[in-house]
């Protein structure tokens, strides 16, 4: 029998330790854009940040919505459980994404349930025994590679092909544009910047 992850004070439990799993992922992808953002001055990776960058605050905002829904009480929750830091991580601004380190490595859930199961194997098998709770976790898996795959897939075929003789893909939106088609394999036919949405 798995033994249910107590949450930090303050913080609401989730019913689903994947979906933890996957907002620390989220927060730590946040973050490293943050670092590329301030060590890499390239107004094409820029284009690529900033849409990620509002991908992000929307997923935050929605999250910080459901905790703060489901939390036994909400000022505990933002005051000690660091709803202040999530609802400021849903800003717009990529240096706020850095307060995401506040619910990830001392807030969230899982992370606890890290430190008292000693680490993510037992949280990991402890959980996927349940069948609702492997439904969720394909679910969320699959949303988390999606987010990969664009942002890195972009920035990949930015690298490569930028500054390419007769390259077609020269900005970061070009990136963005080809690897969304490409990943939702409706060809490159509709590549041409003219039919690009931004």
């Amino acid at each position: 029998m798995p033994t249910p992850v107590s949450p930090p004070a303050g913080r609401p439990a989730l019913a689903h330790p994947a979906y933890e799993l996957f907002a620390a992922a989220l927060s730590l992808l946040a973050i490293v854009n943050v670092v590329l953002y301030l060590l890499i001055p390239d107004p094409a990776l820029d284009t690529i940040l900033a849409v990620m960058n509002g991908l992000f605050s929307v997923i935050f905002l929605l999250d910080f919505l459901y905790r703060a829904r489901h939390a036994e009480s909400f000022g505990t929750y933002f005051v000690r459980g660091f709803g202040w830091a999530d609802l400021l991580s849903c800003l717009p601004v990529p240096q706020l994404k850095l307060l995401r380190l506040f619910s990830a490595l001392w807030g969230g859930p899982a992370v606890a349930g890290c430190r008292r199961h000693a680490h993510l194997g037992r949280l990991r098998r402890d959980g996927l025994r349940r069948e609702p709770l492997r439904q969720g976790s394909a679910l969320l898996s699959l949303l988390l590679m999606g987010v990969l795959v664009l942002e890195f897939g972009s920035l990949l075929v930015l690298h490569f092909e930028q500054r390419a003789p007769g390259a077609s893909i020269v900005t970061g939106s070009d990136a963005l544009w080809y690897t969304l088609v490409t990943d939702r394999t409706v060809g490159c036919s509709s590549c041409s910047p003219s039919r690009r949405p931004w």
